[in-house]
């Protein structure tokens, strides 16, 4: 049987982060893991936007892709280990950017011009 839960307490919060105030360690690795964290939510976001409304994949396919490839890091990393899955990862993301090359894209400085959605609306002054 579970136990109950715990009061809540006042002050351990405030504890805690003057703690990852304090060690260089924890403050390093928590600002190292949130700027990570930001970039990776920013780029899939960005990414499931383009693969659906630009590449014209569909959500059910582009669930299917990315699942499967959920899987396949999940056995490798049963069958081959951890750190070796976190290598052929690493370098399987470097390859898949590297299609970008030979893409118009390196040589975009502006976004392109977006066509008009429909009629501007106007406030009367």
């Amino acid at each position: 049987m579970e136990p109950p839960p715990a009061e809540p307490a006042k002050g351990y919060f405030t504890e805690g982060l003057r703690w990852v105030v304090r060690d260089p360690i924890a403050r390093a690795m928590f600002a190292a893991s949130g700027t990570v964290q930001f970039f990776n939510f920013m780029f899939h976001t960005l990414f499931v936007l383009y693969a659906t409304e630009e590449l014209g994949i569909g959500p059910g396919m582009l669930g299917m892709v990315l699942g499967l490839g959920a899987m396949a890091g999940g056995f490798l990393g049963t069958a081959i280990g951890l750190h070796p899955t976190l290598w052929i990862a690493t370098v399987g993301a470097i390859f898949s950017v590297l299609w970008m090359l030979p893409s118009p894209i390196p040589r975009l400085r502006d976004l392109p011009e977006l066509p008009a959605a429909g009629p501007a609306v106007t406030k009367a002054a």
